[in-house]
């Protein structure tokens, strides 16, 4: 069995020295590798254990086949936010523990090669169509290629009032204001298995979300 890609990591000695990423992403020939260690199951069970069923075998392939943007577009016909998810979505316990492989201990990479997809695309300003780029299509179509912002508009819904190209991106939707304090990133970082993450200090919920929460991670 093909050994499961190591995903290469800022070296100590430099890390403690910036902000950027510890872990760097694979390279294009990593990529490929790990995802040519897929089996292709007639069966897939990572799907169902990905939140959004996702097509993982499809977009796994079109890594290995080195098709780059049509990876990219799989994953984006359920997930539009492949960068995030690759990196936060704790897949050891969803689709990377459903897959065939893990019974050895070497599931594929899923989140990894997810991550990759999107990083191409970054890196390649490769827009790959999606909803937004299809209503700006329309948009262009429709002559509506220049929008003027109101220079009295306050809001968010105001300014998306004022044209109806900003309009046509933004559905119905409850505005709500901030509340104090500051998101999961923030206040308590992301969690990677529920199970170890241990809360105090909760505080008053209703009125400063997370601002008083403290997890330790073990």
């Amino acid at each position: 069995m093909i050994e499961r890609e190591v995903m290469p990591r800022q070296d100590p000695k430099v890390r403690i020295k910036n902000f950027n990423e510890v872990a760097l992403g694979y390279s294009r020939e990593q990529a490929v590798r790990e995802a040519s260690r897929c089996l292709q199951c007639p069966k897939p069970l990572c799907i169902k254990g990905c939140p959004v069923e996702i097509d993982i075998p499809k977009f796994i392939k079109e890594i290995k086949n080195s098709n780059f943007s049509q990876a990219i577009a799989t994953l984006k016909e359920k997930n539009n936010l492949p960068g995030v998810c690759g990196r936060v979505c704790p897949q050891e316990s969803q689709c990377e523990k459903l897959c065939i492989l893990a019974k050895k201990g070497q599931p594929i990479s899923i989140g990894r090669l997810e991550r990759f997809a999107a990083d191409w695309e970054m890196k390649n300003d490769e827009v790959v169509a999606s909803e937004v780029s299809r209503l700006s299509l329309r948009a262009k179509r429709s002559n509506l290629t220049r929008t003027v912002i109101p220079s009295e508009a306050r809001n968010l819904k105001e300014i998306a009032t004022s044209s109806p190209l900003l309009s046509c991106f933004i559905p119905p939707a409850s505005l709500c204001e901030a509340k104090r304090g500051g998101g999961e990133q923030q206040e308590g970082g992301t969690p990677r298995n529920d199970s170890k993450i241990k809360a105090k200090n909760s505080g008053n919920w209703l009125g400063t979300g997370w601002t008083n929460l403290c997890c330790r991670f073990s």
